[in-house]
């Protein structure tokens, strides 16, 4: 009796995990599907005119995300920093939902990336990156937005803001190895950055401490950064 219990049971679960395997699949398909539909109606849009009703209507495909970038580019050099940072500002209010948490993120993260480098407003840059991570909290876009803040608080001369989002990278990355994920695109950047700012402070044991770490990295160009910056502090 027990073995046919046991029987049954084996089978109501390979039952379920087909059921499981069938629907990852749908949702896999309908994913295709509508990256598919977002591509053809992209290549039948009129002008500018079309692009928000666009990006609001296909916010969760990459082809989105790319006419999101491309538009924002095209802002940018023709009618400059204002009108770059309002599509932009408009996007974040007007995708909602779920589905469309990607391009909200994607747009604080270029938002603030803007005011940092071209538009060049620190305070704006700063409250842009710390939505930025609020959007991002448990995704797989929090490096990026913690990154973009670190850089908006070290210009904004809020070293000990900018040391926390640098140092949010680094901890988050190394202590998910070797079972989590550890491939952030920004680790190095972010030990060079906290390297380089612990220099800044004053703090040179520990500023050594983290440049040393990258003296072996894949990247040869921040590893001579980090090696010009320990040669720098040899005396101290």
């Amino acid at each position: 009796m027990s073995f046919r219990i046991g029987v049954v049971s084996l089978l109501v679960s390979a039952c379920g995990l087909t059921s499981q395997t069938q629907k990852g699949r749908e949702v896999d398909l309908h994913a295709e599907n509508h990256e598919r539909e977002a591509s053809e109606r992209r290549r039948q849009l009129a002008g500018p005119s079309d692009i928000e009703p666009f990006l609001v209507a296909y916010a969760g495909t990459d082809a989105a995300r790319r006419e999101l970038i491309a538009r924002e580019v095209d802002l940018l050099e023709s009618d400059g920093c204002p009108a770059a940072l309002a599509l932009l500002a408009r996007m974040q209010t007007q995708i909602v939902g779920d589905r469309g948490r990607p391009l909200r993120v994607e747009a604080a993260v270029r938002r603030t990336e803007l005011l940092v480098s071209d538009c060049r407003d620190d305070q704006a840059a700063v409250e842009a990156g710390r939505v930025a991570v609020r959007e991002s909290e448990s995704s797989q876009w929090m490096d990026d937005a913690h990154w973009v803040l670190g850089r908006a608080c070290e210009q904004a001369g809020r070293l000990d803001e900018a040391l926390a989002s640098y140092e949010w990278i680094v901890k988050t990355r190394s202590d998910a190895f070797p079972f989590g994920s550890n491939d952030s695109r920004f680790l190095d950047d972010a030990w060079l950055a906290k390297g380089l700012l612990l220099e800044k402070l004053g703090r040179y044991g520990e500023a050594k401490r983290a440049l040393e770490d990258l003296l072996d990295a894949r990247d040869t160009h921040l590893a001579q950064k980090a090696e010009q910056a320990l040669a720098r502090m040899r005396d101290q």
